[in-house]
C-alpha cells in the first residue's frame, strides 16, 4: 500500500515539473499565498473583528476551533511523522519545516471552510449558498494543487492536509451548532423563570 502511495506521488510531481510554466507559475504562487501564514493570520484578525463588529461571538468560537485546532495539529503531526519534502526537481518556493501534512491543504479547508459556512448562513438566496460552498471548495483545490506544483509537497502531503482541514470544520460546525442549541435551551429557561 506504502509503495503505491509512493508511485503515484512520484507520479504526480513528475506531471507537474512537465507542465511549468511562467504564467503558471505565477498564478500558483499567487494562490498559495492565500494560505500563508501572513495572509492567514491577517485575515483571521479581520474575520473576528467582524464577527465581534456584529456581535455574532457564537461564530467566533467555531472559528477559532477550526483554525487552531486544524494548525495545532498540522504542527504536531509534522514534527512526529518528519516526512522530508520532494528533492527530485528545484522547488520555486522555500520551506524549511517537515512535508507532512500541507500546512496550505490543510488551512485553506479549515478557514476558507468556516468562513463560507459563515456566509452560508448569512445568504438568502440559493446562488448565494452555492457560492458559499463552491468558491471555499476551488480555493481548496487550488492552494493543494499550488503546492505540488510548485515542487514543496507531494500529493500525498496535500491530501492528508485537506483531511484534517476537514476534520476540524465539522468538528468546528458541530461546536457551533452545540453552542446554538444550548443558547437557544437557555434563553426559554429563563423565559419560564421571567413568566
Amino acid at each position: 500500500m506504502v509503495d503505491i502511495f509512493i508511485i503515484y506521488d512520484r507520479s504526480v510531481e513528475l506531471f507537474s515539473q512537465s507542465v511549468r510554466t511562467d504564467a503558471l507559475t505565477t498564478f500558483f504562487i499567487a494562490v498559495t499565498n492565500l494560505a500563508s501564514p501572513l495572509f492567514i493570520a491577517v485575515s483571521s484578525v479581520a474575520v473576528l473583528l467582524i464577527i465581534a463588529l456584529y456581535k455574532e461571538y457564537r461564530y467566533m468560537f467555531g472559528f477559532l476551533v477550526a483554525v487552531v485546532g486544524t494548525q495545532g495539529t498540522v504542527l504536531l503531526l509534522k514534527d512526529i511523522i518528519g516526512r522530508t519534502r520532494p528533492a527530485l526537481f528545484r522547488p520555486l518556493v522555500i520551506e524549511t519545516s517537515y512535508a507532512f501534512p500541507s500546512a496550505h491543504a490543510a488551512i485553506s479547508v479549515a478557514f476558507f471552510g468556516f468562513v463560507g459556512f459563515l456566509f452560508f448562513h448569512h445568504a438568502h438566496t440559493w446562488f448565494g449558498r452555492w457560492c458559499a460552498v463552491i468558491i471555499p471548495s476551488v480555493v481548496a483545490i487550488c492552494v493543494g494543487a499550488s503546492r505540488v506544483y510548485l515542487g514543496v509537497h507531494f500529493v500525498s502531503d496535500v491530501v492528508g492536509g485537506w483531511c484534517i482541514g476537514v476534520l476540524w470544520l465539522i468538528i468546528a460546525i458541530i461546536a457551533f451548532r452545540h453552542s446554538r442549541v444550548t443558547r437557544e435551551r437557555e434563553l426559554r429557561i429563563g423565559l419560564k423563570f421571567k413568566v
